[in-house]
């Protein structure tokens, strides 16, 4: 009898936790998503950029217009890791993403956060192995995508 209780817990516990993460965030317009948690709003299409040195990251957030905006720009480590907070580490993160709304997610993405001021590195995210490393900026070797936001953490 307490097996079968425990497994019941385990798994309205699991479905509160899965529910949670399914409305994390709100379609807006077809175009962006919105963090409930947040606030800050994301192109749905996150694969909008080709890969870039991460100093051509900045100039192609500020001339971007998408979804009736002109104000996106590259999010920090900290807003970018507000998405992936709640994925499971070392896992893949794509169909997680993909799952949350986003689509044509890339494989590795900028941060504006550098490793440290001045530093050669920046941090990244690396969605097929679900973490979060220091790549280097400015080698044609070393490209990264673009996922832009728009706004301010609550």
């Amino acid at each position: 009898m307490k097996t079968k209780y425990l497994a019941f817990i385990l798994c309205v516990m699991c479905a509160v936790s899965i529910s949670a993460q399914q409305f994390k965030f709100k379609a807006m317009d077809g175009e962006t998503l919105t963090d409930k948690r947040t606030g800050l709003v994301w192109l749905r299409d996150a694969g909008i950029s080709q890969k870039m040195k991460w100093k051509d990251a900045f100039t192609f957030c500020d001339n971007l217009k998408a979804a009736g905006y002109d104000d996106w720009r590259l999010p920090t480590k900290a807003e970018f890791m507000t998405i992936v907070e709640d994925y499971p580490e070392l896992e893949s993160w794509i169909p997680l993403m993909e799952k949350d709304g986003f689509s044509n997610v890339q494989k590795e993405y900028w941060t504006a956060t550098e490793a440290f001021e001045n530093s050669p590195r920046a941090w990244g995210v690396d969605m097929r192995m679900g973490t979060v490393d220091r790549f280097t900026k400015d080698v044609s070797a070393r490209m990264l995508w673009v996922l832009p936001v728009r706004g301010k953490m609550k």
